[in-house]
């Protein structure tokens, strides 16, 4: 059995493993301090007291998972890369504009995301 929480994880260790691949160290070690920063930010961003950024990326997986854990793992990674992408331009915009801004719009984002399957995120 596959839980939601399995299929953050594995998108965690993509993101943060991705720069690993080219062989220069150097580069390699740059890459993987932008990279680790880049997702340290929005994770600060988008956590807040009623939802934080691991929850709702548990939510995410959660509502989109298709019964099946192969079919599931074919685009899980596809859909939680572009709710990714749109944390980090939110995060950009966030800090020009206030922190509140970017929690706020990831517990709509997430809120909505998961009422479609009948969920209450504020519900422990």
């Amino acid at each position: 059995m596959i839980f939601p929480w399995m299929y953050a994880a594995i998108f965690i260790c993509l993101i943060l493993g991705l720069p690993f691949i080219p062989e220069n160290p150097t580069i390699t070690l740059i890459l993987a301090i932008i990279n680790t920063s880049i997702f340290g930010c929005v994770s600060y961003f988008i956590h807040s007291r009623h939802l934080s950024a691991w929850r709702g990326l548990r939510l995410i997986c959660g509502s989109f998972m298709s019964g099946c854990g192969n079919i599931t793992f074919l685009y899980i990674f596809f859909v939680l890369f572009f709710y990714y992408v749109q944390a980090v331009l939110k995060t950009i915009q966030g800090i020009r504009q206030s922190r509140e801004f970017t929690q706020n719009w990831w517990i709509k984002t997430v809120s909505e995301r998961a009422k479609s399957n009948g969920w209450n995120i504020l519900r422990k």
